[in-house]
């Protein structure tokens, strides 16, 4: 499937769903360049859903991790959950997550609210995002390429070996 036709699929069915009054949340992993799946992305997305889904426990915010069949095979590994929670609440606690985990710069949490609209940092009067190996805003590189893929693709590597085979710890939790 290319990324056009698995973008519709994921919109639609991301405004069907908030049709149903409901805060729907993606989790995905910012992989730079075509190629999304690889193993070390597979293993950050794995620690990164077993994070959020002890954040919520901890925050005893209800929640339902929502198997999706959008095609024979996504585009790259992706989580869907409708969380029973205000949207604004659940981004700020996606923003936490973002801002303060160890693999949460490699993250993109999107937060959509009963119409299907996606709320932004921006919106918020929130910084944007750093790139992953300088200072500047991480769209400004990605637009410039700034960085290789390789490079960028490194960084990431690094984080998912930090990973190791830690289990997500509950200390520090929001």
């Amino acid at each position: 499937m290319n990324y056009l036709a698995f973008k519709e699929q994921k919109e639609k069915w991301i405004i069907d769903e908030s049709r149903e009054g409901s805060t729907i949340l993606t989790i995905r992993v910012n992989v730079p360049g075509k190629q999304k799946k690889y193993p070390w992305s597979s293993k950050i997305h794995k620690y990164a859903c077993e994070m959020l889904e002890k954040y919520l426990v901890n925050l005893a915010i209800a929640f339902e991790r929502i198997e999706l069949k959008l095609s024979d095979e996504y585009y790259e590994y992706i989580a869907f959950y409708r969380i029973h929670e205000l949207p604004l609440c659940v981004k700020k606690l996606a923003i936490a997550l973002e801002n303060e985990e160890i693999i949460g710069r490699l993250l993109d949490l999107d937060v959509y609210d009963a119409v299907g609209k996606n709320l932004s940092r921006d919106g918020m009067n929130i910084p944007t995002r750093k790139c992953y190996l300088c200072d500047e805003a991480a769209f400004i590189c990605g637009r410039s390429h700034k960085h290789s893929i390789e490079a960028l693709h490194q960084f990431m590597i690094l984080k998912a070996e930090m990973l190791g085979d830690k289990k997500v710890a509950m200390e520090g939790i929001i």
